[in-house]
């Protein structure tokens, strides 16, 4: 099923429920919030989180999708490409895979 959708929409729609699930341990959170890890792990630019401020912050999808996890509240990046440069797509469903247990 999600081979199939955009990669945005397995980040809104699959990756945002397991964040929230409590399934991903604190470490792993705090490693999603790290720009090192992020690039090196799905090719990103930025952190796939950060802390909510009540302000909108570039490259996040908008303040009205604010993930609850563990208590704290965050934005998940919204800076997802799947063109000829950036293939994030297979690295995001492998690390899904891998944490949806």
């Amino acid at each position: 099923m999600t081979e199939e959708m955009k990669i945005g929409e397995v980040a809104r729609f699959v990756l945002k429920p397991l964040l929230e699930s409590g399934k991903i341990s604190e470490q792993e959170i705090e490693n999603l919030k790290d720009a090192n890890y992020c690039k090196k792990t799905f090719g990103l630019f930025v952190p796939m989180l950060v802390p909510y401020s009540k302000k909108k912050v570039y490259r996040y999808y908008s303040p009205t999708t604010i993930l609850t996890i563990y208590e704290k509240q965050y934005l998940l990046t919204n800076d997802w490409y799947e063109d000829a440069q950036r293939h994030q797509l297979k690295p995001l469903l492998t690390w899904i895979a891998e944490h949806k247990n």
